[in-house]
């Protein structure tokens, strides 16, 4: 049986084979050798998938080391197929790629809200939406989008502002709320109506270089209230559409919301509850820092 080190050794020998095929005078030699590593290079993969597949669930204590790999593979399916629902509030930047992974993960539902149409200038983020789309509601482009990545997916489209009319009604059905949104007055709309109705849901912000994420789950942690007890003053608050934001930033973001809503969904990991995750792009620097209930907070304190 091929061991570890043979498996790394002969993934050197491809490399190399590939170095010498991009020289573009050795062609011949570097077929040969692409057949002959490539050949080597799989065997040995597929004898030590299933020790390293086992050992990888065990180091996660998720299941024995002798566990059969079939009961694996079927509460996987379970977890994922299962009648989850998933509700994201905003179809741009963050939840772009925030759906893109939900859908591909097999979430059950997932419902899309946004008001706003596929813009040119909104494009270098939304990653969800195309040059072929443009005019169309966000909310139609990405079920398309999502549908065509994963037709067992049911997506359910909102074509509507969140209002305080609306709020309860659209996330009552939803087991897990994704808070995608651009401005502050929504922000608060979606913590304070997921507080009442005892909602998880997970906040993501983003500007210029910089990203924000918590996540929130009643009785567990605070909201985003007792981080930011009110919204800053409109006209000395910083703005997206002025101050602008790096596309691959929202990307960042919105793929560690997917993750939150997947751990959350499945039951795995440690949420981002009590603990605010601050991301800067420019040092590339992840900062989680503790974040303490306020009980004095007008959502979810006691007062």
């Amino acid at each position: 049986m091929a061991t570890e080190n043979d498996t790394v050794g002969v993934f050197c020998c491809f490399r190399a084979a590939f170095l010498i095929g991009s020289c573009g005078n050795h062609m011949r030699i570097f077929l040969v050798l692409q057949r002959i590593c490539s050949d080597l290079f799989f065997k040995g993969v597929f004898q030590l998938r299933e020790e390293r597949f086992c050992n990888f669930f065990s180091d996660c204590n998720l299941i024995d080391v002798d566990a059969d790999l079939t009961a694996v593979a079927q509460l996987q399916e379970g977890n994922f197929t299962r009648g989850i629902l998933q509700v994201c509030v905003g179809a741009g930047g963050l939840g772009s790629p925030a759906t893109l992974y939900l859908a591909a993960a097999g979430v059950g539902t997932i419902g899309l809200v946004d008001s706003d149409i596929v813009d040119l200038s909104n494009l270098q983020r939304q990653i969800l939406h195309s040059t072929e789309k443009l005019g169309v509601l966000k909310v139609d482009s990405g079920a398309e989008r999502l549908e065509g990545l994963n037709p067992d997916v049911h997506i359910i489209p909102y074509p509507i502002a969140v209002t305080e009319e609306n709020i309860v009604e659209l996330i009552s059905d939803y087991d897990f709320v994704l808070e995608c949104t651009d401005n502050f007055e929504t922000k608060y709309l979606i913590n304070d109506a997921c507080v009442r109705a005892g909602k998880p849901f997970c906040h993501g912000a983003v500007l210029r270089f910089f990203g924000q994420i918590m996540t929130y789950v009643p009785g567990r942690g605070p909201c985003y209230r007792c981080a930011f007890r009110h919204a800053p003053d409109p006209e000395k608050a910083p703005d997206a559409k002025k101050l602008g934001v790096i596309g691959a930033v929202p990307g960042v973001i919105g793929c560690l919301q997917a993750l939150e809503a997947v751990k959350y969904l499945t039951g795995t990991g440690e949420l981002l509850v009590g603990r605010f995750l601050s991301f800067d792009g420019q040092a590339m620097d992840f900062e989680i820092v503790e974040l303490p209930p306020d009980p004095d907070c007008p959502a979810c304190g006691k007062t």
